[in-house]
């Protein structure tokens, strides 16, 4: 079959209106959409799917709903931002299931430690970002989990050239608002584990760093926003102003 023939049916198949509904109803991510939203949520995934290769890892196959359904997950991170925060972007590799990746660290008195870790989604720094399709699927994760927003998540950090938990913010005030306002929130949570606390009742993993912080936060922003609401407030507020467009002031 000519490649130009295998794409227009692999786009039609994406552009179908049923499989744009079963998309929407696999998830209640995109239950608080109105229709205007959802018509340009549509519009963005597509765009992301012409403009992204999708490739199954050691022949697993990728279909029109893994396509979609992930590229309209990671779309409602740049709803209102718009696709550019994801030019970056140029190829999404799917596992079935968990995937193991080799790994170097080095601790705080510089030893080098290796091995191999077994990890549902990776985003590789300047690179492609790697999914388990058991844990990315829509509907199988558990709040406030979400792995396709966690990854995509660091490609909005990776922008500024540092994973560090700061995306690119056109605003001065909102850069230096979200410095203040999540050191604070990433430092209390840290105080809270090494107390043993587990008041806050927060993810853990968000401990890990900086920009593991910023990835969890922006989970619970889209699947639990009321619990970071109440858990960390002034988080949710510098969120919402960025994921609405980033307004100069």
């Amino acid at each position: 079959m000519p490649l130009s023939r295998f794409r227009r049916r692999t786009n039609d198949a994406l552009a179908s209106d049923q499989l744009w509904s079963e998309v929407l109803a696999s998830s209640s991510l995109f239950d608080n959409l109105d229709q205007a939203r959802r018509v340009d949520l549509r519009n963005l995934a597509l765009r992301f799917c012409a403009s992204v290769h999708f490739s199954g890892a050691h022949g697993f196959e990728v279909t029109p709903f893994m396509q979609l359904s992930i590229a309209a997950q990671a779309c409602l991170l740049v709803l209102d931002l718009g696709l550019a925060h994801f030019s970056e972007v140029r190829t999404v590799i799917l596992y079935p299931e968990a995937f193991v990746a080799y790994r170097e660290e080095e601790d705080e008195i510089g030893i080098v430690h290796s091995g191999y870790e077994a990890l549902d989604g990776e985003s590789i720094e300047q690179g492609a970002v790697v999914l388990a399709w058991e844990e990315a699927r829509p509907g199988m994760h558990v709040a406030p989990t979400n792995l396709v927003l966690h990854e995509f998540a660091h490609k909005l950090d990776e922008r500024t050239g540092t994973s560090n938990g700061m995306p690119v913010l056109a605003s001065r005030t909102l850069r230096v608002r979200w410095r203040q306002v999540f050191a604070a929130a990433f430092g209390r949570l840290c105080a809270s584990l090494e107390a043993f606390d587990d008041d806050l009742g927060f993810d853990d993993y968000a401990a890990t760093s900086p920009s593991e912080f910023f990835a969890v936060c922006v989970e619970y922003f889209f699947v639990s926003p009321q619990d970071l609401l109440e858990t960390f407030p002034e988080v949710h507020a510098v969120l919402a102003t960025y994921f609405a467009g980033e307004p100069v002031g």
